[in-house]
């Protein structure tokens, strides 16, 4: 299957039309990104430099592609939406009645000027009553703390006075020069 060239120049304006008679392409409306990419890659196959000797025609040629392959990539983003060029201009509108009323907002759920001023009391007295806790369960573990190092010190305080008991009353046994014990 012989290949259509353009004689257009490199200083020609390639144009979507171009594009899509260059990836042989008969309905534009219903081109794929699929099926652009693939006839893109064996184009590229085709005509890639490193298979043609590094000839300066299939440079140019590699060139054209590539720039009629961008063109295509940029039409796919345009008709998708994600083009943010193409975008930025048109404003965008939210859709009807989908907005769900925020929980946070009471006046959005309906909820009477009392029953608000009710529900607050009631979280002020849940976060103190949280807050509360959380105090007197750092006190405790501070009183375990506490207690715990007392209790440390009188075992070593209690085991010092032992072995100094031990000492005077003689019962150790006492280090020679040489490192041996004695009776």
């Amino acid at each position: 299957m012989e290949e259509e060239h353009f004689s257009n120049s490199s200083d020609d304006k390639l144009s979507l039309e171009d594009a899509f008679k260059y990836f042989e392409i008969d309905d534009p409306k219903e081109a794929t990104r699929e099926a652009v990419k693939k006839k893109f890659r064996r184009l590229s196959l085709v005509h890639h430099p490193d298979r043609n000797n590094q000839s300066q025609e299939s440079v140019k040629e590699m060139q054209k592609i590539n720039n009629l392959y961008e063109i295509m990539e940029q039409e796919f983003d345009r008709r998708e939406g994600n083009d943010r060029l193409y975008n930025e201009n048109i404003p965008e509108e939210p859709a009807e009645n989908t907005t769900k009323p925020d929980p946070c907002d009471p006046d959005e759920l309906g909820i009477s000027k009392t029953e608000q001023k009710r529900r607050r009391k009631v979280h002020k007295r849940r976060r103190q009553k949280a807050r509360y806790k959380e105090r007197t369960e750092q006190e405790r573990q501070q009183a375990e703390y506490k207690r715990r190092r007392e209790e440390m010190e009188e075992e070593m305080h209690r085991e010092w006075e032992e072995a100094r008991r031990k000492m005077e009353d003689g019962r150790v046994p006492k280090e020679t020069k040489r490192g041996q014990t004695t009776k």
